[in-house]
C-alpha cells in the first residue's frame, strides 16, 4: 500500500472547518495500538491533488507525524461533471445567463429625462410664441 507523508502535502487545501477531536482522538488510539486504518482516497484535479475522503484520518496522521496510507483515485470527468457543461471540461462553472435586460446607468436615465424636459420646454415656448403672433 501507498504511504503519503501528511506535512509534506502541497495539494488542495484540506478544510476550512473545524475537525471532530472525537474522531481524530479514536483515529490516533488505533495508530498507536498498531491497528490499519483505512487508506484516504486521493486524486488529481487540475494541477494539484485533492482529498476526497479521509479528512480525519489524514489529521491524525498529521498529528501524530507518521505516513499516511493512501489510494489514488483516476477519475473520467466527463462522467463526474453535471449534465450542463455538454461534454466540455470547464476551469469554472460558467454563469447562467439572464433573460432580463440589462439596466441602464443612473447617467443614462437623468439624461434621457433631461432630454425629455427640454423637448417638452421647447414646445412649450413654440406655442406661446405661436399664440403671441
Amino acid at each position: 500500500m501507498k504511504m503519503l507523508d501528511p506535512k509534506k502535502w502541497n495539494g488542495w487545501p484540506i478544510r476550512e472547518k473545524k475537525f471532530d477531536e472525537e474522531k481524530i482522538k479514536d483515529i490516533t488510539r488505533k495508530l498507536n495500538a498498531g491497528e490499519d486504518i483505512p487508506p484516504i482516497t486521493i486524486f488529481w484535479w487540475i494541477d494539484k491533488l485533492k482529498l476526497e475522503d479521509g479528512e480525519h484520518r489524514f489529521e491524525a496522521c498529521k498529528r501524530l507525524g507518521v505516513l499516511c496510507p493512501y489510494k489514488e483515485v483516476k477519475y473520467n470527468l466527463r462522467e463526474h461533471l453535471p449534465k450542463h457543461y455538454k461534454g466540455k471540461i470547464p476551469y469554472r462553472p460558467k454563469q447562467k445567463k439572464s433573460n432580463r435586460k440589462p439596466k441602464k446607468p443612473a447617467w443614462r436615465l437623468r439624461e434621457q429625462e433631461l432630454a425629455e424636459k427640454r423637448k417638452a420646454r421647447g414646445k412649450k415656448l413654440k406655442k406661446e410664441q405661436d399664440n403671441g403672433n
